[in-house]
C-alpha cells in the first residue's frame, strides 16, 4: 500500500477496495492483516482474496454456516478511535482465475482502487499477463513481490514489456479508448522500480535453489504506479 501512495492520512473519511491476487499461505494468516486499521486511519479497506487455495477453502466450507469461509466477510476488524478508527473487512471472491479475459471489460466498470500480489511468479502463470493489461490499460494501480531481484527485471523483459506485443493475440476483442491505448503502448519503455521490501515475511526461509539472495516478499515490483494518466 505504500509504494502505490495509500498511506498518507486522509483529510475526510474514505473507503478503498484492495484486491489481493493469488492468494496462498496468506489465506491461513487473516488476523495479520488487521494491522492495515491500524496503518492506514480514517479508512475503510476492504480486501477481496482472489486465488485457486481460495476457491478450495470455500469448496470445504460449502453447507457449514458457522466456517469463517461461509460469511460474507471472512475476517473484520475496527482499530480504536484513538488509533484513528480504521476498518477492514477481507472478501473471499469465488471467481477461479485471478482475472479472466472475460472479465477485462467488467474490471473498466467496476475496478478497485488497487492491485497487490505476493510472490507472483509472473513467469509461471499466463494468467497474469490479463491482470497486467487491465491495470495498465484502465490505470489501476498494481505492485507485487518476489522472491529475488534477477526474477522480477526477468519478468519486467519477458512480461510487462511485451504486453503491446501480445495485445492482438490474446485480447483481439477488448476495445481500448485512446487513452487505454496509449497507456499499453508506453509498457515497453516504461519505468518499473524495483526495491528491497522493508517490511518481507520475517522469520526462516525454505531453503531453495535461486541465483541471488532471495526472501518471502523480499522484493517489491510497481507494475502500475498511482496517478497514472
Amino acid at each position: 500500500m505504500y509504494l502505490l501512495g495509500f498511506t498518507s492520512t486522509p483529510l475526510e473519511r474514505r473507503r478503498l477496495t484492495v484486491h489481493v491476487l493469488g492468494v496462498d499461505a496468506a489465506i491461513e494468516l487473516l488476523p495479520v492483516f488487521g494491522e492495515l486499521a491500524l496503518l492506514l486511519p480514517n479508512t475503510d479497506l476492504d480486501l477481496v482474496f482472489f486465488g485457486p487455495d481460495v476457491i478450495k477453502l470455500m469448496d470445504k466450507a460449502k453447507g457449514r454456516p458457522s466456517c469463517l469461509a461461509s460469511r460474507p466477510f471472512a475476517y473484520m476488524y475496527q482499530a480504536p478511535k484513538v488509533s484513528g478508527a480504521g476498518t477492514i473487512r477481507i472478501e473471499l471472491s469465488r471467481s477461479e482465475s485471478f482475472y479472466g479475459d472475460s472479465d477485462i471489460e467488467l474490471c473498466r466498470e467496476e475496478k478497485p482502487n488497487a492491485i497487490v500480489a505476493f510472490n507472483a511468479g509472473f513467469n509461471i502463470n499466463t494468467q497474469w499477463r490479463s491482470v497486467v493489461f487491465a491495470s495498465r490499460a484502465f490505470a489501476i494501480p498494481f505492485a507485487i513481490t518476489g522472491f529475488n531481484e534477477l526474477g522480477l527485471r526477468t519478468d519486467i523483459r519477458l512480461i510487462l514489456r511485451q504486453i503491446h506485443l501480445l495485445q492482438p493475440l490474446c485480447w483481439p476483442t477488448v476495445s481500448l479508448t485512446v487513452p487505454e491505448q496509449r497507456r499499453i503502448n508506453g509498457m515497453e519503455g516504461a519505468s518499473y522500480p524495483i526495491d528491497l521490501n522493508p517490511f518481507m515475511r520475517p522469520g526462516p526461509t525454505p531453503r531453495r535453489v535461486h541465483p541471488g539472495p532471495g526472501s518471502i516478499n523480499g522484493f517489491t515490483l510497481v507494475v502500475t504506479p498511482g496517478g497514472l494518466v
